[in-house]
């Protein structure tokens, strides 16, 4: 049952448009957290593509990123977990309905529309 789920949820990638990279490196996040280096070495994608991905992929929800001190600063990029993620997907959808109906009614009633 959950290898199924999982199936759904990674189906997700290809609604919100994102591409095979996007879904390496969500997969490989999802496993454990990484850095910008650790990502590069694993997955072989430039550095700037890299934190292009990743910026966009924060954006939406997919990945979060946490300041880690050392002897210098850098970031440690998490997956979202999936439940989270579909959490806020029915989120969204329950505004997007509300809002869809409350225009309905503005409509009929002859409003600014």
């Amino acid at each position: 049952m959950k290898s199924i789920m999982k199936s759904q949820f990674m189906d997700l990638f290809s609604v919100f448009r994102l591409g095979k990279n996007e879904k390496l490196i969500y997969e490989l996040l999802e496993k454990k957290p990484m850095t910008i280096k650790q990502l590069q070495k694993t997955t072989q994608v430039s550095e700037r593509m890299l934190r292009t991905y990743l910026d966009d992929m924060i954006e939406r929800g997919f990945v979060k990123k946490k300041v880690v001190e050392g002897n210098r600063l850098k970031y440690l990029y998490k997956a979202t977990e999936p439940q989270t993620i579909l959490e806020q997907i029915k989120t969204k959808v329950n505004e997007l309905e509300k809002d869809t109906k409350r225009a309905k009614k503005e409509i009929i009633r002859g409003s600014k529309f």
